[in-house]
Formats: C-alpha cells, structure tokens, sequence
C-alpha cells in the first residue's frame, strides 16, 4: 500500500478503536456470529475476485503499466499488495472474532470496528483498479 493509504489506514483505525474505548462500545455474541459469517464471505470474494483476475487476458496491462506514484513497481505489483493487506486483516479479524467467541472475551470487542475499518479500507482501491481494468477506462 502507499505511504498515504497505510498512515490514513492506521490513524482511523487507532481513531475509531480508541473511541470505540471510552464509549465502552462491546458487541453481544449474536452480532459476533454475524460478522464471522461476513468475515467469511467478504474472505471469499477476496479469493474469487483474485482467481477471477489470474485468468483474465487483462492483467497483462496492469503488468505493463508502471504505477504513477511508485515508478518501481507495476500495477499488478501495487493491486497484489492491497490484496495482501486485505487478506491478511480479513484473517487477523476473523482469528480475533473466534478468540472472543469462545474464551467470551466481550471486554475486548470494542477493537472490532477498529479492525473492519482497516479491512474495508483498501477495497476501495481494488474495486477502483478492477472495475477500471475489466471496463477498459483508464487505469488510475
């Protein structure tokens, strides 16, 4: 991720973990079991979404393209790094929802919005460079 994305990421995560603190946010059980499900789902649409862009004849341009804020890297190189990124919390996350779940750790909960934030945060940029590769605009 850019330098901008990953300071903008970590001060609203810290931000919203931190408000979510003092406000002595903590989510109940039944909600828990529903964002393990769209942990889970959203954890599937990261994987398709990557087995859907490796056979498409369309990676070659994000290969060839060279990123207009890193010259050192490609667009396949920058994509694949917010796909770890988001890969990466998605598991993070869910690893956390299953600790709180079963050793009903409640008084920790409060890091959850904190946590999804940080795991929506680069789709944005993913849906952006997918939709613009696979409706043949202009890539970033």
């Amino acid at each position: 991720m850019y330098k901008f994305d990953v300071i903008i990421s970590i001060i609203i995560t810290i931000l919203i973990g931190t408000i979510c603190f003092f406000t002595g946010f903590s989510v109940e059980k039944n909600v828990l079991s529903a964002l393990m499900s769209f942990l889970a789902i959203y954890f599937g649409f990261l994987l398709t979404s990557i087995s859907i862009m490796i056979n498409s004849s369309e990676v070659k341009k994000l290969y060839l393209k060279t990123d207009p804020e890193d010259n050192s890297l490609n667009l396949l190189e920058r994509l694949s790094n917010y796909y770890k990124v988001a890969i990466f919390s998605c598991l993070i996350t869910i690893i956390l929802v299953i600790i709180f779940l079963f050793f009903n750790m409640k008084k920790f909960t409060f890091m959850l919005p904190a946590f999804i934030f940080y795991i929506l945060y680069p789709t944005k940029t993913l849906f952006k460079i997918l939709f613009d590769v696979f409706t043949n605009k202009k890539v970033l």
